[in-house]
């Protein structure tokens, strides 16, 4: 049996049973998430000076959805655009009478 290292840094190790398991249990997974979400809260302080990519990935679906409304296009021709790096500049940038 083979076994890995836990990613978060932990040091404990565990059988593979999944090939996509990278975690040693539920906490891990949690303490490794839970940074990412603080990366993210301390990048959207300044939204404007944000990139179309980078507000793309902060976004939530349904901000995401919204803006698919407004732009008049469907979620597949705007992820094509993020995927290929050409979203418009004013994607996802609020306007004065929505805030």
């Amino acid at each position: 049996m083979t076994f890995r290292k836990c990613e978060c840094g932990c040091g404990r190790e565990f059988p593979v049973t999944a090939h996509n398991r990278k975690y040693y249990s539920e906490s891990c997974r949690v303490m490794v998430c839970a940074g990412k979400r603080q990366i993210v809260k301390e990048k959207s302080v300044k939204w404007n000076e944000l990139s179309p990519g980078e507000r793309w990935e902060v976004m939530s679906l349904a901000q995401v959805d919204a803006e698919c409304k407004k732009m008049h296009m469907s979620y597949g021709t705007l992820q094509g655009m993020y995927y290929n790096g050409c979203l418009p500049e004013d994607f996802g940038l609020k306007r004065k009478d929505e805030e």
